[in-house]
């Protein structure tokens, strides 16, 4: 058994304390907790399109990847600095 094979412990946004994770990869959620979309189902805080947000749960480190690689040239589209 490899080291990416063993659990990892990681800490949650608005949580107390170390969850274990069964994942070889953890990659944190950019959610700021300003969960507001706009007319393009954007979220306002983190820039994640409504799709990405609910897949993000299921995603791989990849797509978590792809997802802030996303979500940062959305930020930067609005003049925000990411």
């Amino acid at each position: 058994m490899g080291w990416s094979s063993l659990p990892v412990w990681a800490t949650f946004p608005g949580t107390r304390g170390f969850f274990m994770t069964d994942k070889p990869w953890y990659v944190p959620t950019p959610c700021v907790m300003v969960c507001t979309l706009d007319d393009n189902d954007v979220c306002l805080g983190c820039y994640r399109t409504a799709d990405e947000i609910g897949e993000w749960v299921d995603a791989d480190a990849a797509r978590r990847d792809a997802i802030l690689e996303a979500a940062d040239t959305r930020m930067l589209q609005a003049g925000r600095e990411a």
